[in-house]
């Protein structure tokens, strides 16, 4: 008979591999995510792109103020802040005087740099037109010239037609593209340095004798709602749009992207946020995926005299991942790009959970990898968008290996058994 210790593995074994079978939601139910009161939704890790989570995040929504983070990464990378910026008239009054504005005058003069704190800190509308007029010396160019940076920042569904965000059916955006065009913002020191302030004191004009106190009403950058490590961010609002947030953070080495379309509620716009932000920083991990499989692939590739394949980039690629996942839940392909000689292979390789969940996003992202061969030569490479997907046996794969041992070895103990402890007749 089969002894009870190799019953007990084999039953445990067992147990794993149904595990893996039923997938993560069998064991996770201690674990929970965001539920999110906005429309639409997206949580995206700063460093690679890469979105963690989302709710609708490619359905077009009016952005209403956060429109202003578009505006300002382009007063600072085609202006100088020490520019004197003079108001016209149009940029004073083609606005409505309902609308949040700090009351500049026709001919009022400040320089950039206070414009752009207006901006920030008391999202001023006059003040977005004038930065405007002085960038491309008119309202409609500059909406020009904010829809081909939307673009070289992957925004692809954006259309921007003006540099404050008051409301226009053709004024619209998604909360992936505002992901998109906050991550390009976030890299610039001084964008950081004045998107993160609460309170900023205007000095007197030519027009205005006193000095402007403008206090932030955005209650994640003023403080009024707690959350660690802010470094950005912009609020809005107009009937159309309802409520939007769009906030950047840091802690430790992570910085994550938050941006949250079409609330109903203020206080639930900053509670999806922080919540999203929570979630980030606490339930995912960092982890690197290997690359030497792709070292193996481009060595099956029938290359002529190869001596060695060297893989660009050299270290293993970075992502986050959900704690409820291992790294075998992500798989791999790989996207063969024409080549351009007989030194090199490039490729795409894609990264996707094997299965989706609520927990987190299943697109991890693409990367373009090189192989560079050294006294080789490529035959047939010139073939091009060649894609599979390439799979290590991982978990699974390894307890249908344990199993089918503990199988075996239980039918050699009775096959040992009928010869060896049967007794005579």
């Amino acid at each position: 008979m089969v002894k009870k210790k190799d019953k007990s593995i084999y039953f445990i074994l067992f147990i794993l591999l149904l595990s893996q079978l039923m997938g993560p939601s069998v064991w996770a139910e201690t674990y929970t995510y965001p539920k999110l009161n906005a429309e639409s939704a997206v949580l995206m890790d700063a460093a690679t792109g890469q979105i963690l989570f989302e709710k609708n995040m490619h359905k077009r929504q009016y952005p209403a103020s956060i429109t202003k983070i578009m505006t300002g990464l382009l007063a600072i990378e085609k202006g100088n802040l020490a520019d004197s910026i003079t108001m016209s008239r149009e940029a004073v009054f083609s606005i409505g005087r309902n609308s949040s504005h700090i009351a500049l005058d026709v001919e009022e003069e400040l320089t950039l740099e206070q414009a752009l704190y207006a901006i920030a800190v008391a999202s001023a509308n006059d003040a977005a037109n004038g930065i405007a007029e002085h960038i491309s010396g008119s309202l409609e160019s500059f909406a020009r010239l904010m829809n081909e940076r939307a673009i070289q920042c992957g925004a692809m569904d954006t259309n921007f037609v003006n540099a404050h965000g008051l409301p226009h059916e053709n004024h619209y955006t998604t909360a992936y593209d505002m992901a998109k065009i906050m991550r390009e913002a976030v890299r610039n020191p001084k964008f950081l340095e004045i998107f993160c302030e609460a309170r900023y004191e205007m000095p007197p004009t030519n027009k205005q004798e006193e000095v402007r106190y403008l206090k932030s009403r955005n209650i994640i950058i003023n403080g009024s709602y707690e959350c660690e490590g802010i470094i950005a961010g912009k609020n809005g609002w107009t009937s159309q749009a309802n409520h939007t947030l769009i906030t950047a953070a840091k802690r430790n080495d992570r910085t994550l992207i938050v941006v949250v379309m079409n609330n109903q509620n203020l206080n639930n716009n900053h509670e999806d946020t922080v919540n999203l932000l929570n979630y980030g920083f606490e339930d995912f991990l960092d982890i690197k995926i290997d690359l030497a499989d792709f070292k193996m692939i481009i060595g099956d590739l029938n290359l002529n005299n190869a001596e060695d394949v060297i893989i660009k980039p050299a270290h293993n690629v970075a992502r986050l991942l959900h704690k409820n996942f291992s790294v075998h839940a992500v798989e791999k392909s790989y996207e063969f790009l024409e080549s351009s000689g007989d030194e090199s292979v490039r490729a795409i390789m894609w990264l996707n959970l094997k299965e989706p969940h609520n927990f987190m996003y299943k697109d991890l992202g693409s990367i373009l990898l090189e192989a560079e061969i050294i006294n080789g030569n490529i035959p047939g490479t010139e073939k091009t968008a060649k894609k599979f997907n390439y799979f290590f046996p991982g978990e699974m794969g390894l307890l249908f290996l344990g199993l089918i041992i503990a199988f075996v070895r239980r039918r050699s103990v009775r096959k040992r058994s009928r010869y060896v402890f049967r007794k005579p007749y």
